[in-house]
């Protein structure tokens, strides 16, 4: 379970970082963006562009970026993996109500199912500190 642990924190910290990079980054051009986004809604482009010339979207990955630091350690993945959990629910409803593109919703539902398997051995302590009467 420690290796499987590990090799999911691995691979969302490769897609995490890159993904903060690329929002900070990499030049953004809609109608480059619009060209590689051929099998979506074309409110999708409208709704990305609006986000990113408002400069929301450098505000994602620098919350993408922190996620990512916080998987590499063990004293903290769990931390970054509780903090990934609304981070893909939005992503994932964006394909759902937008973009319709499902390739990318299968893919982010499995980095998600991943997330949640990081989370999952910690249920017991986090029903507790979340869930407690007063």
């Amino acid at each position: 379970m420690r290796f499987t642990n590990w090799i999911i924190r691995a691979l969302l910290i490769v897609l995490f970082t890159f993904a903060g990079i690329e929002k900070l980054f990499l030049p953004y051009d809609k109608e480059i963006f619009a060209a590689s986004k051929t099998n979506s809604d074309p409110i999708f482009v409208d709704y990305y562009d609006l986000l990113m010339t408002t400069g929301y979207l450098n505000y994602v990955g620098i919350i993408q970026l922190i996620i990512a630091v916080l998987l590499v350690f063990s004293r903290t993945y769990l931390l970054g993996a509780i903090m990934l959990l609304p981070l893909m629910v939005s992503i994932i409803m964006t394909h759902v109500f937008l973009s319709g593109d499902l390739i990318y919703l299968a893919m982010d539902t499995g980095f998600l199912l991943m997330n949640l398997a990081l989370i999952w051995p910690h249920r017991e302590k986090l029903s507790k500190t979340f869930f407690t009467t007063a």
